[in-house]
């Protein structure tokens, strides 16, 4: 097991005080969860998860002035985080038992023993305790032969009807992981989505896992396997065409190079291209009026401008698509079918183009005239019909032709 030496400078510090604390009030502290499991797998540690049996009020308060933390209290789960600039968040818990009123429902919790804690959590590789003032491990049901084996085992049989985010939990950990989900938990959770646990689940929780699934680094291993789970399929109305885990990593690459594109735009529309109904699949993500209706958009006609965009044709030919179709609904197209990047190419061509010149510098009324004017004069430089030094003279012209005749 590698221990706390092997955490960066920040994640030291913050348990360094920790455990200061910890003897001043006499209390054990433990690293639980996530922390202990990334530790022992070698992979990076995000955030710091800590839980005591008591005094864990306490060792909040102290452990806020010693790193000049801020504090958000969540006293109906017995939970703290505490966050700093430059250092990790950390979470801090009483441990705690836990039911659940009705499948779906958010947990009732009291006070428990570090061993009723750990019992209580999701998957055996997230059940392993760590204490940080001895480095004991406290691994009750060999989390660690799992983690080993490469293996994804839920504690109960229960598991995925209590909390059937645990579903996308389970499927995301093991993408990100390149785990094997053991088969029993795999029987549970195949059984949970048939009996539709999910629609015991608020959609608000279920959007956060899937955005929590976009940002995993393998985002497009972590979509194909919800898709094949069946998890998207049921929640997002998607229909049987194969989520291909390809297009979403070099959706990811497309955008990275882009810049300037809003990926949550790009993202769900990608993920919505399939679904039945991809307003009705939205309900309760969060996402604003403006981007939902652009979502929607691309997802009901991106397909269609794959097949525009990788027919051989010139700039010219091209250049009303090019025009019309926003640089989300591109990047998606070029994520899906690698013959569309050279429209894409054009398409962030015209884009940094920008106006060539500003309406007030022709000399001329203001009006429709002189916008579409200025579009003709982009257009014309955009093609190398023009140079960028003769846009004023042409525009100015062009303006004056149009205010004369009414008519382009």
């Amino acid at each position: 097991m590698r221990g706390l030496a092997d955490l960066p400078a920040g994640h030291r510090q913050i348990l360094a005080a920790a455990q200061e604390i910890a003897r001043e009030i006499a209390v054990d502290v433990h690293l639980v969860g996530g922390p202990v499991r990334d530790l022992e797998l070698g992979r990076p540690v995000d955030d710091l998860d800590l839980v005591l049996d008591q005094r864990a009020e306490e060792l909040v308060e102290r452990l806020a002035r010693r790193l000049d933390a801020g504090i958000r209290s969540f006293p109906q789960f017995l939970t703290w985080k505490l966050t700093a600039d430059g250092l990790p968040a950390v979470d801090v818990a009483t441990a705690r038992a836990e039911v659940y009123p009705l499948p779906g429902a958010l947990p009732i919790v009291r006070p428990a023993s570090l061993s009723d804690d750990l019992a209580r959590r999701d998957f055996t590789i997230n059940a392993i305790a760590l204490d940080i003032r001895s480095d004991a491990l406290i691994d009750p049901f060999d989390g660690l032969g799992d983690l080993r084996a490469g293996r994804l085992r839920a504690l109960h049989a229960a598991s995925f009807r209590d909390d059937p985010t645990r579903i996308f939990r389970a499927l995301r950990l093991a993408a990100r992981l390149d785990f094997d989900v053991e088969p029993a938990t795999e029987d549970l959770l195949d059984r949970a989505v048939a009996e539709g646990a999910l629609e015991t689940v608020s959609r608000e929780r279920i959007w956060r896992e899937i955005e929590l699934a976009l940002a995993e680094s393998r985002r497009g291993d972590v979509v194909t396997v919800l898709w094949r789970g069946g998890a998207l399929r049921q929640v997002l109305g998607l229909d049987e065409r194969p989520v291909a885990s390809i297009s979403f990593d070099r959706l990811a690459a497309i955008a990275d190079e882009c810049g300037g594109i809003d990926r949550q735009i790009a993202f769900l529309a990608m993920l919505l291209r399939t679904s039945t109904s991809p307003s009705t699949a939205l309900d309760g993500s969060g996402v604003s009026a403006r981007r939902r209706e652009q979502i929607i958009a691309i997802a009901a006609s991106v397909d269609d401008l794959v097949t525009q965009a990788v027919r051989p044709a010139t700039d010219r030919e091209r250049l009303p698509l090019i025009r019309s179709t926003p640089i989300e609904a591109a990047v998606v197209a070029a994520a899906l079918d690698e013959r569309a990047e050279p429209f894409l190419a054009s398409l962030r061509r015209y884009r940094e183009l920008g106006p060539a010149v500003r309406g007030d510098e022709l000399g001329v009324p203001l009006g429709a005239h002189v916008g579409l004017a200025l579009q003709r004069t982009r257009d014309a430089i955009f093609l190398g019909d023009i140079e960028p030094s003769d846009a004023v003279t042409f525009a100015r012209s062009l303006a004056l032709q149009y205010l004369e005749t009414g008519q382009p």
